[in-house]
């Protein structure tokens, strides 16, 4: 079982001071309001001293919906774009995420990146910043669900997020965030001390 775990993108370096960590822009919709959620957690999670936080934007892969002939826990998957992406997550010790809320989940290209891979998820943490109706915690908490199967450790905190008029989610909506600093910073903290025994 341990040897399925063994991810091939992942660099072991027991000298590194610094996680790498990917926040993913988990919406791949024209008027997403997704980019303007994670340039501001950017912008908080890089503050920190022990951790290099990387913007991967899910629209930059073009991920088909999955249709491999099983995950590749088992087998490698024959879709370039899918392998693609296998690689890209690889490189990473752990995850900030930001979820949307639709109809109550996730949206559908970001439960997809989740099933594109099952290996380079594998014993990391991961952390949520949910936006939308009630700041997107039933989407967070179905992320979490998923992230539990994919043998992930979702951190307890998340940040959560709601536009200031709730007429409107365009793209052009100005944010007013009901985390607080302490929020935010919480998830930082759980994600360095999760990943650091994976890193080592």
């Amino acid at each position: 079982f341990n040897q399925r775990f063994n991810n091939p993108h992942h660099q072991e370096n027991p000298l590194k001071d610094k996680l790498n960590i990917a926040l993913i822009i988990g919406s791949t919709r024209q008027a997403r309001l997704a980019p303007k959620v994670a340039q501001w957690l950017h912008g908080v999670a890089s503050q920190r001293a022990d951790m290099n936080v990387e913007l991967v934007d899910l629209k930059a892969f073009d991920l088909p919906l999955f249709d491999e002939k099983a995950s590749n826990l088992w087998m490698p998957s024959e879709d370039a774009r899918a392998s693609a992406w296998q690689e890209k997550i690889g490189e990473f010790d752990g995850y900030l995420v930001t979820v949307g809320e639709y109809n109550h989940s996730m949206s559908g290209a970001l439960k997809n990146a989740f099933d594109q891979a099952y290996v380079e998820w594998g014993r990391k943490p991961i952390g949520f910043a949910g936006y939308g109706g009630v700041g997107g915690a039933r989407a967070v908490e179905h992320a979490r669900n998923v992230a539990v199967e994919l043998q992930m450790v979702p951190v307890r905190t998340a940040v959560q997020a709601v536009p200031q008029s709730s007429s409107s989610l365009s793209a052009e909506t100005a944010m007013a965030f009901q985390s607080t600093p302490d929020d935010t910073s919480s998830i930082g903290a759980l994600i360095a001390s999760e990943s650091r025994p994976f890193a080592e």
